[in-house]
């Protein structure tokens, strides 16, 4: 369990958090959202300890964050690489935390076979893809065997295609890992066990996204949600396909 208590975190007025307390729970997948210098950037950066809070606290299981307990992918890959080859990419962090050599090339190849990118073991970092380099950066994350994953709106500057791809492997990630994404694409919200938003420095709002939609009706919604709130269906965070079920169900009991 990941716990933030009583952070706070100003850059300027109007920007970054104050007095906020999270707990992150095994295998929650949460979704964060906000208006843009809400703090979400800063609450992801204080989780990954990649800034100390002016005030409060981040602990793991009741004692303080470790090297290798939390792994952070951030929107642009290329800020995360400085070696001349995907390998090394990958093996870069596991050379720094001091894993025993013969380790390391096992876990390198493990997490590039994770993410679908073993093919491209000896190319340059600079010469992929939007997506395939947001892949090499998770895999470099994958090979550190963290305990929790955060997700800077990684899928921000990706293709349609690239997206569709990363969501995939989103589905699979999702299984093992405890996972906190950041996001201003309201489709990312149907991956999400609880929807946390951010508010003036503040959690506004903590729980499922049904609940979300309930006491937010101005906020934009995912296709789905939108569409039951149209038709005056009951709110239930659900597959395309089902919620045309229900619709469907709906529509031919008022008919009989």
């Amino acid at each position: 369990m990941l716990k933030a208590e009583a952070l706070s975190y100003l850059y300027a007025p109007g920007c970054g958090i104050q007095e906020l307390s999270l707990t992150i729970n095994e295998r929650d997948c949460i979704v964060l959202i906000g208006d843009n210098g809400s703090g979400k950037t800063t609450l992801l950066y204080a989780l990954a300890g990649l800034l100390q809070p002016q005030q409060g606290s981040v602990t793991y299981d009741g004692k303080p964050v470790m090297p290798g307990d939390i792994g952070i992918v951030f929107q642009h890959p290329d800020d995360q690489f400085i070696t001349t080859s995907v390998l090394d990419e990958v093996i870069f962090g596991l050379e720094n935390t001091q894993v025993p050599r013969e380790d390391m090339a096992k876990r390198a190849y493990q997490a590039l076979d994770d993410v679908g990118m073993r093919w491209a073991e000896a190319h340059h970092p600079m010469t992929l893809s939007g997506g395939e380099k947001q892949r090499v950066a998770l895999a470099a994350v994958l090979a550190m065997q963290p305990k929790i994953l955060l997700f800077d709106e990684v899928t921000a500057m990706l293709d349609s295609h690239a997206r569709a791809d990363f969501y995939a492997l989103l589905k699979t990630l999702k299984t093992r890992y405890t996972i906190v994404m950041t996001t201003h694409l309201v489709e990312e919200y149907m991956f999400a066990n609880r929807i946390c938003y951010l508010d003036a420095h503040h959690l506004a709002f903590d729980g499922d996204l049904a609940t979300f939609a309930a006491q937010y009706p101005a906020h934009p919604m995912p296709f789905v949600i939108t569409l039951q709130r149209a038709c005056q269906l009951p709110f239930r965070v659900q597959s395309y396909e089902e919620c045309v079920q229900q619709l469907w169900a709906s529509t031919y009991t008022t008919s009989q």
